[in-house]
């Protein structure tokens, strides 16, 4: 699998800037066992699990889980894990991201600028291990995890500040990490009784800025309500079609193999066919560009 991505390398198929992380149910082969006969110590045997669709409806079943780092460009899988299935999608994110970084790092390519993941991921540990450890940015949805209020400072989930006047602050932009954010009053956004000298005697009006390192989970840059976060965000659909590809047209669904080792095989096997038919489809297209010059 490495040597078909180092082919995709000399292909320049890769832009590392932006990877997207996700987990896919994936049912055993074995015949299903009831919880209680399951060894929960055991990791190299199926176990059952369950998760929320996109339409809110509780799936249940019995086998692994395929946890996968994607690069977004070009939707490849560049590393993979598998679990059993009732292990927590956040339980790989940290060792899917260390995994990523020492592949890249053996070849002498830039690091990942971002890494966007959905609200499952959305633990503390994560967010500081990609902004301190590995120096990038985590894109992920807060789950507000039944928070009836933002933290204090904060007028939403989004990491906007508030203003002494009780408005939400005004977003200018991002320059180096660092995120600013404006007087609502002055920007012509909202009418504030106190005018701009209830919180700065400047007719710039206040100002305030935020730092990822400050509250690596509410803070990003790019800011959270931003129209840049949000198309990075997307790109984490592309992890999505990796798993659909992988299913519906290499196999990996149909198992025929029990236990860790041959299920991982069997998922290594559908993802270098991935990578290989990526490879022979760029091929084609740089044959073909050769008899058209």
């Amino acid at each position: 699998m490495n040597n078909l991505l180092d082919q995709c390398i000399d292909f320049d198929l890769l832009d590392t800037e932006t990877m997207a992380i996700d987990a896919s149910k994936l049912e055993a082969y074995e015949r299903a066992k009831p919880r209680s006969k399951i060894d929960k110590e055991n990791n190299s045997t199926p176990d059952w699990g369950t998760k929320f669709d996109s339409h809110k409806n509780q799936i249940t079943w019995f086998g692994w889980k395929i946890h996968a780092a994607v690069e977004t460009n070009s939707e490849l899988p560049i590393a993979l894990t598998l679990t059993p299935a009732n292990h927590a999608d956040k339980t790989q994110a940290i060792p899917l991201v260390e995994k990523v970084n020492d592949f890249l790092a053996e070849r002498d390519l830039t690091k990942p600028k971002y890494w966007t993941m959905d609200s499952g991921y959305d633990y503390t540990d994560i967010y500081e291990h990609i902004l301190f450890e590995q120096e990038s940015q985590a894109i992920i949805p807060i789950n507000k995890r039944n928070a009836k209020q933002p933290p204090a400072g904060f007028y939403d989930f989004k990491g906007t500040p508030v203003c002494s006047g009780g408005h939400k602050m005004y977003f200018w932009g991002y320059y180096k990490g660092v995120n600013k954010f404006r007087c609502l009053h002055v920007c012509g956004k909202v009418d504030c009784i106190h005018g701009t000298k209830w919180c700065s005697n400047s007719n710039y009006g206040r100002v305030t800025k935020t730092r990822p390192k400050e509250n690596p989970r509410y803070i990003s840059t790019p800011h959270r309500d931003s129209r840049t976060w949000r198309k990075i965000y997307n790109k984490r659909t592309s992890v999505e079609r990796t798993f659909s590809r992988l299913k519906e047209h290499l196999n990996l669904e149909n198992l025929t193999v029990m236990g860790t080792k041959k299920v991982k095989t069997h998922l290594l096997l559908s993802s270098i066919s991935l990578i290989a038919a990526r490879i022979a489809a760029e091929k084609i297209k740089l044959q073909n560009q050769v008899l058209a010059a």
